[in-house]
């Protein structure tokens, strides 16, 4: 999905954000280890910046998603999005 260069600062800020969040999950002295995570407009999965040929996938699957699915920690996401296309390829992307 082609996204505008806001859309990417406001990945990288997230990133860094879910990046402390994931740390202080899986903090042994932590006994929360579960992250709910919403987001009304995810989108599916995939993010490409045409202006400077780049792709990536968005903070949420390399912050949270995959590290979860190693069994590190426990993530409950609720995904949605408008487009029901969009959510068909978000399941296929994570």
């Amino acid at each position: 999905m082609e996204i505008s260069l806001h859309s990417n600062q406001k990945h990288i800020a997230l990133s860094y954000y879910l990046s402390i969040i994931k740390n202080l999950i899986m903090s042994h002295n932590n006994p929360f280890n579960i992250l709910y995570y919403v987001d009304l407009y995810c989108g599916d999965g995939k993010c490409e910046i045409k202006r400077i040929k780049e792709e990536y996938n968005p903070p949420l699957i390399d912050s949270i998603l995959k590290p979860a699915k190693e069994n590190k920690f426990h993530a409950c996401c609720f995904l949605n999005d408008l487009d029901k296309e969009k959510i068909e390829r978000m399941k296929e992307n994570t």
